[in-house]
């Protein structure tokens, strides 16, 4: 396929080099000390560009000044997003002196600047939980949101009844970003699903796709009839979004596999399960259009040309999985949020790796998952880089799946749990329903487009 945008530049100033060196050097087992002098240079530059670059590195490779180094930045820092890029570096360190700085912003009279602590305070640990059960009752809803989605990221973190409180009230209030945000949370914490039964049954039947998604991945966990009835009304009503429906069925079918449900509720189950034996994916995409991704392109059409898609002036690069008679997916690379992961993976493509592999993982909703060659000695994958940033259906990730060995996954539906805990590398432009067509022993292909 002729290429539609131009290449990634090759060759990044020196300065960026010597970033990305210096995190392939921790990496191999460096001192990170080393790398402080270069680092603060950088943060005090006057490109935007290499202070964004610094800021993540600094939260990567943590030398010890790391955190008094991001607070001075953070003083006289002007720019609105890099003042968030502070705060979630901060929040990565979680020492004592980096969470102090974190919890000073969120008393913040800015709302933006709370909002960022927020989403920075799970990583701090259980210092942190008063500070965002606060945050639950915060005027502001962006603010609630991130603290909902720290509880839904670290579930070890103590929120006592806060969430339950923001979820009854985000009822009234109907905030769908907050709703599906506290159902996430609350489904990481068994004791506390358990309490909130009735509600996630609720849940299960919400307008918001997220919403709904989240608590029926968690009925099948809790006891009581609420959820069964939930999910057969899901299941049954051909109004709702088809994934939905989806993931009723699979936990409708795991409730009868269990063998303990009461006569009568199983055959209710029964006959709900016979009257839907087969939900296909409908012709266009039945989820929200900020979570599909896939510009309503149909399946199996040949993707329109591109346009150059750029972050601050600089083109990114893009791949196409093809699944041999069903179709293409484009997606872009992070080359500048994850740069040494995009640089490792578009080195295996060219050397046609990644050609007619079968998936590892190949479902709807838990999407797809590719093997990786084994790496030998002398080519040892890329360290971790997350960022910020939030993980879509549609989302491309790079994981570790053992020592020396990483694997892709394209995500099936959006997994907040995991935003600034793994690398993100790519997203979905178009063709993001190919998710729906491609069955485990389905052929596919990675390629640069």
């Amino acid at each position: 396929t002729a290429c539609s945008s131009p290449p990634l530049v090759e060759e990044p100033p020196e300065t960026f080099l010597e970033l990305e060196d210096a995190e392939r050097a921790v990496a191999r087992g460096a001192d990170p000390e080393g790398f402080a002098p270069f680092l603060e240079a950088s943060l005090r530059s006057d490109d935007i560009d290499l202070r964004e670059r610094a800021i993540r590195t600094a939260a990567r490779i943590r030398p010890r000044t790391a955190a008094r180094l991001l607070g001075e930045r953070l003083d006289v820092e002007e720019d609105p997003a890099l003042r968030d890029e502070i705060v979630w570096a901060l929040g990565r360190l979680g020492d004592d002196e980096s969470a102090r700085i974190v919890v000073d912003e969120a008393m913040s009279e800015d709302p933006r600047a709370r909002s960022a602590a927020a989403a920075a305070l799970g990583c701090a640990g259980p210092r942190a939980a008063g500070t965002l059960q606060r945050l639950l009752d915060d005027p502001c809803p962006a603010v609630r949101r991130e603290a909902a989605l720290a509880f839904a990221r670290h579930p070890d973190l103590d929120a006592g009844d806060a969430l339950l409180a923001a979820l009854r009230r985000e009822r009234e209030e109907r905030d769908e970003r907050l709703r599906w945000a506290a159902v996430k949370a609350i489904a990481g914490r068994p004791a506390l699903a358990a309490r909130s039964a009735g509600l996630l049954a609720k849940a299960a039947g919400d307008p918001s796709f997220l919403c709904g998604i989240f608590a029926l991945e968690v009925l099948p966990r809790l006891e009581g009839e609420a959820g069964i009835e939930a999910a057969i009304e899901v299941l049954g009503d051909p109004r709702r979004f088809w994934l939905h429906r989806v993931a009723a069925r699979r936990a409708l079918e795991s409730w009868r596999a269990r063998g303990d449900l009461p006569r009568g509720v199983e055959e209710r189950v029964r006959t709900a399960l016979e009257r839907t034996a087969e939900i296909r994916p409908p012709a266009t995409a039945l989820v929200a259009p900020e979570e599909r991704g896939d510009g309503g392109d149909a399946l199996g059409a040949p993707p329109a040309p591109l346009p150059a898609m750029e972050r601050r002036g600089r083109p990114l690069p893009k791949i196409v999985l093809r699944a041999h008679g069903r179709g293409e997916m484009i997606l872009e690379l992070e080359a500048l949020r994850a740069p040494l992961s995009a640089r490792w993976l578009r080195e295996r493509l060219r050397s046609g790796a990644m050609r007619k592999i079968r998936p590892l993982r190949a479902d709807p909703l838990a999407g797809i998952v590719l093997p990786l060659p084994p790496v030998g000695s002398s080519e040892l994958p890329p360290p971790p880089e997350p960022h910020r940033g939030a993980i879509r259906r549609g989302t491309l990730l790079l994981r570790s799946s053992g020592p020396d060995e990483m694997q892709l996954e394209i995500a099936g539906v959006p997994r907040p749990e995991l935003e600034g805990r793994v690398t993100v590398l790519g997203r979905a432009l178009l063709g993001v329903r190919l998710l729906d067509a491609i069955g485990p022993g389905d052929d596919v292909s990675l390629e640069e487009y």
